[in-house]
């Protein structure tokens, strides 16, 4: 299963530079970061951290349904809050977001498998199936 996995965001003049590259790392800690004048920008190595971090937080049905709303030709792009990242945590927002949201872009000739390996359909929050990487 190959993809490609981009992460992005905004950082304000009242948010510190490496806060913001640790809210990335801490939800995608296999990344190549690297700042563009007031964005963060980075490639995402690794997805299993953050499929973890899906599962510990029982979140997998939002996670499916927010990754699903977002597919468009072969790629599907959510965004999550920065604020919760800092510590951790999967929160999804919208691209509007106070702050602005860290943009995480998923891209694949196989997107479904992607999403059914993040946040794989569940009944009684058990997942149905495990989709290997």
């Amino acid at each position: 299963m190959k993809v490609s996995v981009r992460v992005e965001t905004k950082i304000y003049p009242t948010e510190e530079e490496n806060i913001v590259i640790h809210a990335i790392k801490q939800l995608f800690p296999e990344s190549t970061i690297k700042i563009k004048r007031d964005m963060v920008v980075g490639e995402v190595h690794d997805l299993k951290h953050f499929k973890e971090l899906l599962n510990k937080q029982k979140i997998l049905d939002a996670a499916r349904s927010e990754l699903l709303k977002g597919v468009k030709n072969g790629h599907t792009v959510i965004y999550l809050n920065k604020q919760t990242a800092v510590i951790g945590k999967v929160n999804f927002t919208d691209e509007d977001a106070l702050l602005s949201p860290i943009r995480l872009e998923l891209k694949s000739d196989d997107l479904r498998t992607v999403i059914d390996f993040l946040a794989p359909p569940t009944k009684n929050g058990k997942p149905l199936v495990e989709v290997d990487k």
